[in-house]
């Protein structure tokens, strides 16, 4: 058994799709989430910006001593997941492999439509990682710069998001998928609106729900899961508005026990 929490990272809201599913599935384990909305979103800054944001998060999770690191961000994992993981001394999780292997597992015509931020399309991991899988898949990635900003600001339900999201729905139809990949964590956010968009059946994979097993794979390999004994906590470090990440948190998640703090960027 170990008691040390679990540590993951998102540039704000998004992990908590992540979040969510790591506490339904693993009621007995300790978070530590770290939501970087000072500085979201991640997908339109540079690889060399993002670098160092990560390496300012990753530095400041293992001061506290965490087990294991989820990166609860699909344009972090895109850019440095191996990186982290040769360099950190606990296990790394991402997000991208379990996703494209469940995509490609449930997929009939091998069309598939990645909807992420710009840097995790230009990246094309999730192009790789599919590939990798059917050299015959054919993958669209499209970048939706628009989204993370209006989930960030809650405006989920507003009827100007029916239209943006629409506007990048229609890339993917116009592709004939039949699956498509939510490439960037606040997207789940968005579920109902997007299975709005159309009548056709469409398969929508959420890396928060296929990432699951990979955690309590490296939880039991690594003999580090909590005794089941406990109920689990969570713990938040916020670098932006606490307040406005504290009012989504209460809106979209009910009865979840937490703290909450301010964290005071290097930069």
């Amino acid at each position: 058994m170990n008691e040390k929490a679990i540590g993951l990272f998102d540039s704000g809201v998004g992990g908590l799709t992540i979040l969510r599913q790591l506490t339904k599935h693993l009621p007995n384990e300790k978070f530590i989430y770290f939501g970087d909305n000072a500085r979201a979103p991640y997908g339109s800054k540079t690889e060399d910006q993002l670098y160092e944001i990560n390496e300012e998060i990753t530095q400041f999770l293992l001061s506290k001593d965490i087990k294991l690191l989820i990166m609860a961000c699909n344009t972090s994992c895109s850019l440095f997941l191996e990186s982290l993981q040769e360099k950190l001394p606990i296990p790394v999780i991402g997000l991208i492999k379990p996703a494209a292997e469940n995509a490609n597992s449930i997929s009939y015509n091998k069309r598939f439509a990645v909807i992420a931020t710009p840097l995790t399309t230009k990246s094309k991991a999730y192009t790789k990682a599919l590939l990798a899988l059917n050299n015959k898949n054919s993958i669209i990635e499209i970048p939706c710069p628009k989204l993370v900003p209006i989930i960030e600001t809650n405006l989920i339900y507003s009827a100007s998001t029916f239209n943006v999201a629409k506007e990048y729905f229609s890339q993917a139809i116009d592709f004939d998928v039949d699956t498509i990949i939510y490439g960037c964590s606040h997207y789940p956010f968005l579920d109902p609106v997007f299975k709005k968009l159309t009548s056709k059946f469409i398969n929508f994979i959420n890396p928060a729900v296929t990432q699951i097993p990979s955690v309590k794979d490296v939880l039991i390999k690594n003999n580090i899961t909590a005794n089941k004994r406990r109920n689990g906590s969570t713990q938040f470090w916020i670098s932006g508005n606490t307040q406005l990440f504290e009012n989504f948190l209460n809106r979209h998640y009910k009865n979840m026990e937490y703290s909450i703090k301010q964290y005071q960027l290097l930069s």
